[in-house]
């Protein structure tokens, strides 16, 4: 009996054992709690052009490699680099999130071919800017008058 009785408990031992150990494995686990994700700051980010929005009504990316960039300051002034040309010139705000780009100055680097393309969509983009949000994924997009998406930007 003693040899029986002790097999026994060693098998209800081992199988408690096995059951805490397979309950740690198997049971949810709580995950840490991460903070809510805030957006950029609208103003004072450098925000770089991802896509835009083609004569075709599709979104287009960037063409690798070209540097466009936006970025709004504290006092309505607005810069930007549209890939061969610098801007410069001031924004307004209104409303929840309503803006207006523009009038602004420009270098006048000739720009051809694909780039010279993306440069005029990106500039005839950016006058007909009417509203924009950011998001909590640090993207900046906006929108033109129909609340059509026409630029989106990621933001550093």
């Amino acid at each position: 009996m003693q040899g029986e009785r002790g097999s026994w408990t060693t098998w209800l031992i081992g199988g408690l054992v096995i059951a805490v150990l397979l309950s740690g494995c198997i049971a949810p686990q709580q995950q840490a709690q991460q903070p809510a994700a805030t957006p950029l700051p609208f103003i004072g980010t450098t925000w770089i052009l991802k896509t835009y929005m083609g004569s075709d009504g599709r979104m287009v990316p960037v063409i690798p490699n070209w540097n466009v960039t936006a970025r709004f300051d504290t006092e309505g002034k607005f810069t930007a680099h549209a890939g061969c040309n610098h801007l410069s010139g001031i924004y307004t705000l209104s409303g929840q999130n309503g803006i207006s780009i523009g009038p602004w100055s420009t270098t006048a680097v000739g720009c051809m071919g694909p780039v010279g393309d993306q440069e005029a969509s990106y500039i005839r983009h950016l006058r007909n800017a009417s509203s924009y949000e950011t998001t909590t994924e640090g993207m900046l997009n906006i929108k033109d008058a129909d609340g059509k998406l026409i630029l989106v930007y990621s933001g550093r």
